[in-house]
């Protein structure tokens, strides 16, 4: 089970507290644990909900995934490229290319 959409694996919106991820963490990894789950996909499953609660838990992470893993408000679009400014506004920006445009 390779889903990068981490609040569909937790089964929570984006917008959801540290508090409701843990417990939707503990929901889940409760019914899909090896050693507790009789489901023979509960092993994947648990070790998704895990990464996906890894990244949820840490605001600076969390705010890192949700920067990366949404261009505009539709979940899962690809980047902007092809020409497109706000695309390479965002690649392009930080201090080494300031330098880089300014010749020093």
């Amino acid at each position: 089970m390779k889903d990068n959409d981490y609040y569909g694996i937790l089964g929570i919106a984006p917008g959801a507290t540290a508090t409701e991820i843990r417990q939707a963490y503990r929901r889940l990894a409760h019914r899909c644990h090896p050693d507790v789950a009789d489901d023979p996909d509960g092993e994947p499953k648990f070790k998704a909900a895990s990464e996906a609660y890894r990244t949820l838990k840490c605001p600076e992470a969390r705010a890192a995934y949700d920067r990366l893993s949404v261009f505009g408000t539709d979940r899962g679009a690809s980047p902007p490229i092809n020409g497109s400014f706000d695309f390479w506004f965002v690649v392009l920006q930080g201090p080494a290319w300031m330098w880089f445009w300014m010749g020093t």
